[in-house]
């Protein structure tokens, strides 16, 4: 993954490369080990997962249906587990100080747990202070309809600490309630 410029690099990044390799270990995170730079160009080097996205998983396995809310069968163990892990993920980052303005299953990545399973984990999160600024930036984009939170159509204020929580809380909770 290419960087921004670093001879001017942003607020969001300088803080990026002095925090993540400090941020404890955890399964559901996708893991940085590390920094380089090659030509003037600064790398950061994650761990690969070769599955692709959660949203394409979904949409090979279950079929758009599911990922719409149209379909009427009950909601899939998988589904479920990806919850938790999004879950677990976003309360390990939110205790540590960093957050996901642009969560959506576009953001997770698919891969198979060293136990034997599926999981997802989560990347492209930012420290809680540049979220607007994060925010900003994706509705200048025009990707506001993909991969920003619903609440944020509506609300000047896009994050609550507890917001992605109980959102996946209620999804869980009430579908597996059905």
């Amino acid at each position: 993954m290419s960087l921004p410029d670093t001879e001017n690099p942003s607020e969001e990044w300088e803080y990026f490369v002095r925090h993540i390799i400090l941020l404890p270990k955890n399964d559901i995170i996708v893991k940085t080990y590390g920094f380089t730079e090659k030509a003037g160009i600064t790398y950061c080097l994650q761990e690969y997962l070769a599955f692709g996205t959660v949203r394409k998983y979904l949409e090979i396995t279950f079929g758009q249906s599911f990922l719409y809310g149209n379909a009427l069968e009950p909601v899939p163990q998988t589904f479920l587990t990806f919850a938790a892990n999004v879950i677990e993920g976003m309360n390990f980052l939110h205790q540590n100080g960093w957050i996901h303005p642009g969560l959506s299953s576009e953001k997770l990545l698919f891969c198979y747990a060293d136990t034997p399973g599926l999981c997802c984990k989560l990347y492209d999160f930012c420290y809680e202070t540049s979220s607007q600024e994060r925010v900003d930036k994706e509705f200048r984009s025009g990707s506001r309809g993909r991969s920003l939170m619903e609440e944020s159509r509506w609300n000047s204020v896009f994050h609550s600490s507890k917001l992605h929580i109980v959102k996946m809380w209620f999804v869980t909770y009430s579908d597996a309630q059905k």
